[in-house]
């Protein structure tokens, strides 16, 4: 079972089905998944199952996915973690959503922050990689912030929706993350 985890301004708690509706309008807004390249939710049966499998996930040491909430609030604004765990090469894949009312905050820095921590000090992980679509600035501007690195543009290389899409891998490798933040706290 995965613990919850505090950060500043948030409080991050594994996903349950009494989460649906608000995963629903989450994953149903086009804000929020133009540039996801994956199904948009339909009806709340979408929402549950995107929690199933992100409760699966977790329960077989495959994933470690949160929910996002405000600090002492029941209200859920976005979800995050590691979607895919590859345990033979100690790598785990990023992925995340916010809802548009809380974008440009600095609420998924510190997120993902925490749950990289995570990642490395519980998971064991060496590296994390991030797959966004090129289009995302944000998302790339977020990954860059955090101390990932471009490490591979594919071109074409996924197919959604009837178009062939780029992706951009970003990875970040434990050594690197824990350099950065010796770095910031030698400049404080």
């Amino acid at each position: 079972m995965l613990p919850e985890l505090q950060t500043f301004r948030t409080c991050l708690k594994p996903l349950n089905f009494s989460h649906a509706p608000q995963i629903f309008d989450l994953r149903s807004n086009t804000e929020v998944m133009r540039y996801m390249d994956s199904e948009s939710c339909r009806n709340l049966e979408d929402a549950e199952m995107f929690i199933c499998r992100q409760i699966e996930a977790n329960k077989e040491n495959e994933g470690a996915n949160w929910g996002i909430f405000l600090r002492d609030s029941a209200q859920l604004i976005g979800y995050a973690g590691f979607w895919r765990i590859n345990k033979e090469h100690f790598r785990g894949e990023f992925g995340y959503a916010l809802h548009p009312d809380f974008w440009r905050t600095g609420l998924m820095l510190e997120v993902l922050n925490d749950i990289a921590c995570y990642g490395f000090k519980n998971l064991g992980l060496h590296s994390i990689e991030a797959n966004i679509n090129p289009k995302n600035s944000a998302s790339a501007g977020l990954l860059l912030k955090l101390g990932f690195k471009l490490e591979a543009q594919f071109s074409e290389n996924f197919y959604f929706n009837g178009i062939f899409h780029d992706s951009h891998i970003y990875s970040l490798l434990e050594k690197n993350f824990i350099q950065s933040c010796i770095n910031e706290k030698s400049e404080t």
